[in-house]
C-alpha cells in the first residue's frame, strides 16, 4: 500500500522524488565509510 502511494505521488509530482546523485552516493556509502574510518582509527590507536 505504501509503495502504491509513493508511485502515485511520484507520478503526479515527479519533481518531488528527484534525488541528487551525490546525495544518493552519500546515503549509500556514507555509513560504511564512517564505520571503516572508526575501525581503522581504533586499530591504530590500540597498537
Amino acid at each position: 500500500m505504501l509503495s502504491g502511494l509513493l508511485k502515485l505521488i511520484g507520478y503526479l509530482n515527479p519533481n518531488v522524488l528527484i534525488i541528487n546523485n551525490f546525495l544518493l552516493l552519500l546515503l549509500v556509502f556514507g555509513p560504511a565509510l564512517l564505520v571503516t574510518i572508526v575501525l581503522v582509527f581504533n586499530k591504530f590507536s590500540n597498537s
